[in-house]
């Protein structure tokens, strides 16, 4: 997942990632966004998926309820 990120103070330090006041978009796992969001000297935030991508995920999860439907009426 993508999210931003700044320093509540003018530097500072978390997972090997030097952060700044200044916001900067960094791509994590679920369990990096927890760690980051717990942190009180970090402002997190997730950016939203660009449409293009959520359009995708709901082609794809149609698509799977299309097969199950299919696979229910064998």
């Amino acid at each position: 997942m993508k999210i931003k990120v700044s320093s509540k103070p003018a530097t500072f330090r978390r997972g090997g990632i030097q952060f700044t006041k200044e916001p900067q978009e960094i791509e994590v796992n679920q369990k990096t966004f927890d760690i980051l969001k717990g942190e009180t000297k970090l402002v997190v935030e997730q950016i939203e998926q660009a449409k293009a991508e959520v359009e995708e995920e709901v082609k794809v999860e149609e698509e799977i309820k299309k097969e199950t439907k299919k696979g229910k009426g064998k």
